[in-house]
């Protein structure tokens, strides 16, 4: 199906056609709505598409086909096509007319005609009455009797479209004629019919002004509901247009002033609220409302209009119009004549929207901005407004009230001029309120949060005021300081007002230091300080206070001695030693009291050392802690300075000085519980500078007082190793004497004491005194339970060998002379002596003096074969009996030499145990005499070892 575009000629004229049938209804007083700014179509179809041939070839070309009498779909279309070809022309010939120039137009166009167009749409319509597009046919007649001014013809043309076609694109255009035609003939109920009938339709360019229009006629009915359900969602559609465009801006205001009216005569702002409560929020709300308000405002109904826009503010607190709404009620008020309700207006203002209002939370971008303007002139006035209240009433409650509007004024407009006068008023109605601990922190505001003013100083002595109250009900007293019959004291209370007048105090002091009031301020805050024992801020303000120059000596004074007894009690010791020299310059103390302050300077300078001891610097220790003695001589602590500054030099290593100061504290101090710890340091200090003699001497002594046996032990150990060094070998010996007599345990430890003792007298020489300590050492072996170290054996074995050496000395002095029988039979005995002597060794399994045994033995084998073989023989035997004699001899010696070969080559069995010693040498060179020819060689032993 083809449609034809509609040219804007065409346009202009349906415009004239509504516009001429458009009146004002006086008789409701409102402005009717006409088609002057209805939007042009945008949903006409898109021209026909046109043969490749001349205007005047179709045209001749369709007027042959009808000429020759064709007939059915031929001879339609070509009566279809002329006709449209000729609404073309004519509407080319009145364009060159509007222009006032037909001279460009062709002969064709210049004959052409909008009722030849007419006669052949007619004519096409009669001949075919099932045309295919006969809708179209009706479009266009009627689009051709409208440019011809037939008017009632067009509208029959369209009438007929609409009826037979409702479905067609034109059907709405058709419609919307038909009820444009209804309503200026106040036919209302037509009109909204032909109305409905274009919203039925469905979307075209004639929607929004069909259902403005068919609002207007439901209103000119009284039908209001209904009327606002068409204006509603007009309104709606037409938020979503383009605002520039003033005809959709022009249509949307009249559809608000519309629905305004409609509400009007509804219920008003009840009815709005309903009506969205039904529909669901909106964001268009605030323009209903203020429609209707302005419409009230309009008609001098002020309280109307002032309940409209509280109803709003009512339903959408939060709404970003309810600012202006609220602004508005207030405007109201004032225009409308009703003083008494203005301020009421202006306090709910400024609770709906100050900075502590859920709205002001919730503001964006430029809106807080916005309501300052309003929040300040609202704000001061109710605040001052309710100041004036309470001063009359003296209710402590309407104070209150007063201090909440002041506050809200600072919070909002914080760096306003007025901002400090308000403030300080702020302070007075709480103080007033009788909320003394918050007027007292609002002073403080006025005094220091500003640039300085001219209630500064004024407000920061108020707030030290404040707190003074404060810590007068704290103990139990009226605010004014008076005693109050019952009273308690809350120590709490007290505790906290105090601490927070020190705050105040030094704050006032900083910020008004030359106010002649500031060192008594100062003074009583160095008092708050110490009842809240803060040492340390009461010495910082005392040394403010000593400072000051309106402070008085007196002042000064007592100013001192809390800085003395404070850096004292802080451990501030240099600080403290400073101060109490100060304080001991000044005169007119008791002796008790200077006696105080020169053992405190005493103290502190001892704790100085101690915390240079802490900080590992010793020398700087040594030096105060011998600095001590010399400042304060007489001083309790000296004692303990001297004792540490000893301990320090050893620690140091200054032992000529740990000397010098240990020997003078002892001459010092003989009974100080000190001086039994002396002893050791001067033994340490003797030691360290090798005085051997001087640190045995203090050993000595340590182990004679000493009650711990273990210590006592090892001084007097290390006394006789002492003595040993200096060279006092004989007092060394008497004092290991000493040790192994009162410390027979350790046994190891002790033998070898005894041992020692046994070489001193083998050096000696003194073979008495080494028998019995070598006695001694077997014996305290032999008590001894339990294994034995290889240490213990060898000293035991050592002493056993000693004793045995007599036994081979004795055996080898016994010389085989006649009576043969009777000297074999004594050397024999000696020998047998000697023999278990050295069997004995043996079992220590010691290898030096296991080899040195054997070695022994062997040899007492072999000098018994040999004393046999030099032994005396009998006189008067002839040689036969002497070689017989001789014979018989060396059968007896034989076998002991082969004893003695036997032992030495034990000896030499050990060489393959890894074991060499002079013993085993000795058994070597034995064997090597008595059988040369095996052990006389080198090679023979080196084997052996292998």
């Amino acid at each position: 199906m083809k449609r034809v575009l509609v040219h804007p000629v065409l346009r202009v004229s349906v415009l004239s056609l509504v516009l001429s049938g458009c009146i004002t209804m006086s008789d409701e007083g409102d402005r009717e709505p006409t088609l002057a700014n209805m939007a042009d179509r945008t949903d006409i179809p898109p021209k026909a598409p046109l043969p490749e041939v001349t205007v005047e070839q179709a045209m001749e070309g369709y007027q042959r086909v009808l000429q020759r009498n064709a007939t059915g779909k031929t001879r339609a279309e070509a009566m279809r096509r002329m006709a449209d070809l000729m609404m073309r022309l004519a509407e080319t010939k009145m364009l060159a007319e509007a222009d006032g120039d037909l001279s460009k137009l062709t002969p064709v166009q210049a004959n052409a005609s909008y009722q030849q167009a007419i006669d052949l749409y007619k004519q096409l319509l009669q001949e075919f009455p099932d045309y295919g597009d006969k809708a179209g046919v009706f479009y266009q007649l009627a689009k051709a009797y409208d440019l011809t001014a037939e008017r009632d013809a067009s509208l029959q043309a369209l009438a007929s479209l609409a009826l037979e076609y409702p479905a067609d694109l034109h059907s709405a255009e058709a419609q919307f004629r038909r009820g444009e035609a209804a309503f200026v003939a106040r036919q209302w109920q037509e009109a909204e019919n032909a109305y409905t009938a274009v919203l039925q339709a469905g979307e075209s360019a004639f929607n929004d002004q069909a259902r403005y229009k068919r609002g207007w006629a439901r209103y000119k009915r009284g039908d209001y509901e209904y009327a606002l359900d068409d204006f509603q969602p007009l309104l709606e559609r037409l938020r979503r247009r383009d605002e520039r465009d003033i005809q959709v801006r022009d249509l949307r205001d009249d559809t608000l002033r519309v629905m305004a009216l409609s509400f009007a005569n509804l219920e008003g702002a009840v009815s709005i609220r309903a009506f969205f409560a039904s529909k669901g929020e909106r964001p268009y709300e605030a323009d209903v409302y203020r429609a209707l308000a302005n419409l009230y405002l309009d008609q001098e109904r002020f309280a109307d209009a002032a309940d409209t826009y509280n109803t709003f503010i009512t339903v959408h607190p939060l709404d970003s119009e309810a600012p202006s709404f609220s602004t508005a009620i207030i405007e109201t008020y004032q225009r409308g004549g009703f003083p008494t309700k203005v301020l009421p207006a202006k306090e709910d203002f400024a609770e709906r929207y100050g900075r502590r209002s859920e709205f002001w939370a919730r503001a964006r971008g430029n809106t807080r901005e916005q309501l300052l303007p309003q929040l300040k002139g609202h704000i001061r006035d109710v605040a001052t407004h309710y100041h004036a209240k309470a001063q009359k009433s003296k209710v402590p409650e309407e104070y209150r009230v007063a201090a909440k509007w002041y506050r809200e004024y600072l919070d909002t407009f914080p760096s306003e001029p007025e901002a400090p006068e308000l403030h300080y008023l702020l302070a007075d109605t709480l103080l007033d309120a009788k909320a003394i601990d918050e007027a007292a922190i609002e002073y403080e505001k006025v005094a220091y949060d500003y640039p300085p003013h001219a209630k500064s100083e004024q407000a920061g002595y108020a707030a030290l005021g404040s707190y003074g109250r404060l810590m007068n009900l704290a103990s139990g007293k009226d605010e004014a300081g008076k005693a109050v019959k019952g009273g308690e004291t809350n120590a709490e209370a007290l505790n906290r007002w105090q601490r927070e007048s020190i705050r105040a105090g030094v704050r006032y002091v900083d910020a008004f230091t030359a106010d002649p009031k500031a060192a008594n301020v100062l003074q009583q805050v160095q008092q708050w300080q110490l009842a809240q024992q803060d040492i340390a801020g009461a010495v910082a303000t005392s040394r403010r206070l000593v400072q000051m120059p309106q402070a008085t000596n007196a002042q000064q004074r007592e100013a001192k001695v809390v800085i003395a007894n404070g850096e004292f009690d802080l451990q501030n010791w240099q600080a403290a030693e400073t101060a109490y020299g100060e304080l001991l310059a000044l005169t007119g103390w008791d002796n008790k009291t200077e006696q105080q302050y020169h053992e405190r300077r005493a103290s502190s300078i001892y704790k100085q050392a101690e915390m240079a001891v802490v900080a590992g610097d010793k020398q700087g220790a040594i030096d105060q802690f011998l600095r001590l003695g010399q400042v304060e001589p007489n001083a309790s602590v000296r004692a303990n300075a001297e004792y540490d500054a000893g301990a320090l030099l050893l620690e140091v290593a200054d032992f000529p000085a740990a000397i010098t100061v240990f020997e003078r504290f002892r001459q010092m101090y003989p009974k100080h519980e000190l001086v039994k710890g002396i002893s050791e340091k001067l033994a340490f200090a003797y030691e360290q500078s090798q005085q051997w003699g001087q640190a045995a001497q203090e050993y000595a002594a340590i182990s004679q007082t000493s009650t711990d046996p273990e210590f006592a032990r090892a001084t007097l150990q290390r006394a006789a190793e002492y003595q040993e060094k200096s060279g006092q070998k004989a007092v060394a010996i008497n004092t290991w004497k000493d040790y192994v007599k009162r410390f027979p345990q350790p046994f190891e430890e002790a033998q070898e004491v005894r041992a020692k003792i046994a070489r001193y007298y083998a050096d000696q020489k003194d073979t008495r005194e080494l028998s019995d300590w070598r006695k001694a050492i077997l014996d305290s072996y032999n008590k001894q339970g339990g294994d034995k170290s290889p240490r213990m054996k060898y000293l035991a074995a050592q002493s056993e060998f000693f004793f045995s050496e007599p036994l081979m000395d004795n055996f080898r002095q016994v010389q085989l002379k006649l009576p043969l029988n009777k000297t074999l039979k004594t050397k024999r005995a000696a020998m047998q002596k000697a023999l278990d002597a050295y069997e004995k060794i043996n079992g220590y399994q010691v290898a030096e003096y296991t080899t040195a045994a054997t070695h022994r033995i062997g040899e007492i084998y072999r000098i018994l074969a040999k004393d046999l073989m030099n032994s005396e023989r009998p006189k008067g035997l002839d040689q036969d009996a002497l070689d017989e004699y001789n014979v018989l001899l060396e059968e007896q010696a034989f076998p002991f030499e082969d004893k003695a070969i036997e032992f030495f080559s034990v000896n030499l069995s050990y060489i393959r145990d890894g074991v060499y010693t002079e013993w085993i040498e000795k058994s070597v060179t034995s064997l090597r005499e008595l059988q040369p020819a095996r052990y006389g060689k080198t090679e023979y032993v080196e084997t052996v070892y292998e």
